[in-house]
């Protein structure tokens, strides 16, 4: 692990690792998707929903390590707001009973970006707030509440996760009054367009991790190599290997039916005999007797 400082002021103000911490006001799960893939498109749920085990989601992922974050700090409860498209389908799985308080908002603004929306939410909190800003679409698989002490132990006003292979972090806290840097009308991207503006006056640190501990979901088999993972399979050896499998409730899946690493969501059917791997059946999806299916997203025909 190696901290970086990618950019600071004439003259700096120095802020301790606890004063970070204790002004953690918020955490923002970002959930759109400017170009929506053909997953997205296609599972008729919003992705957070998708499920990771037999009895949560990936928002339920995500409030889990929220909770232990809020622990961390010492908190009854961390406000936890996700941001969502105008047009986008909104999660529906989030836990009521949670440290993570969940709070589902539309962009204001159909063209706003994420630096752009960043900026607007900034307006409801004091220069000296934090927000912890996290690409939602995504599995960790290290604790939050340890790389969120790490991020604040480099001080500055803005700190980045960065993996040494080019993955995305996916991960930054935000000061608010950095964040008032950002144009207030236009779409501004964080990462191309705010982050270097920030950058001109503030502290930005950069957390460099070697490895990578986290996988975004943009496509069917980023999703189903964080499960792999999730659910400790090993991607060295596929062909050698057990697989996991997962069946929502309300699916239908026949005894002799074959599921190995792979995900049946609820109202799918698979008949005796078929064989289904590495693939994901949609509601209304039907895999019929005999019939092979292989890396494929099977929808309702």
């Amino acid at each position: 692990m190696t901290q970086i400082r990618t950019g600071y002021s004439a003259a700096p103000i120095t802020r301790s690792k606890q004063d970070i911490l204790s002004r953690v006001t918020e955490v923002v799960l970002l959930a759109g998707t400017v170009h929506p893939t053909s997953l997205h498109q296609q599972i008729g749920r919003s992705a957070l929903d998708l499920p990771v085990d037999e009895s949560r989601s990936i928002l339920n992922h995500w409030q889990d390590h929220i909770t232990h974050l809020a622990g961390r700090l010492q908190r009854d409860f961390l406000n936890t707001r996700i941001m969502i498209d105008w047009t986008a389908t909104a999660p529906i799985t989030a836990w009521s009973e949670s440290q993570a308080a969940v709070s589902i908002e539309r962009d204001p603004l159909e063209l706003r970006g994420t630096g752009g929306v960043l900026h607007d939410l900034a307006k409801r909190h004091d220069d000296q707030d934090y927000l912890l800003v996290i690409s939602a679409n995504q599995l960790l698989f290290e604790p939050l509440d340890q790389l969120v002490v790490d991020m604040a132990s480099l001080g500055g006003d803005v700190q980045l996760v960065s993996y040494e292979d080019g993955t995305p972090g996916g991960m930054t806290l935000c000061r608010c009054g950095a964040l008032r840097d950002i144009a207030p009308i236009g779409f501004v991207d964080l990462k191309e367009q705010a982050l270097p503006v920030i950058a001109r006056s503030h502290q930005t640190m950069v957390l460099r991790k070697l490895t990578t501990d986290v996988q975004p979901i943009r496509k069917l088999s980023d999703y189903l190599q964080g499960l792999r993972r999730m659910h400790g399979f090993d991607d060295t050896d596929l062909a050698g290997q057990p697989g996991f499998r997962l069946v929502e409730a309300g699916a239908i899946v026949d005894p002799q039916a074959s599921v190995c690493d792979a995900v049946v969501l609820r109202g799918a059917k698979i008949d005796k005999g078929a064989v289904v791997a590495r693939s994901l059946v949609l509601t209304g999806g039907h895999v019929k007797a005999g019939q092979v299916v292989v890396d494929q997203l099977v929808t309702m025909k």
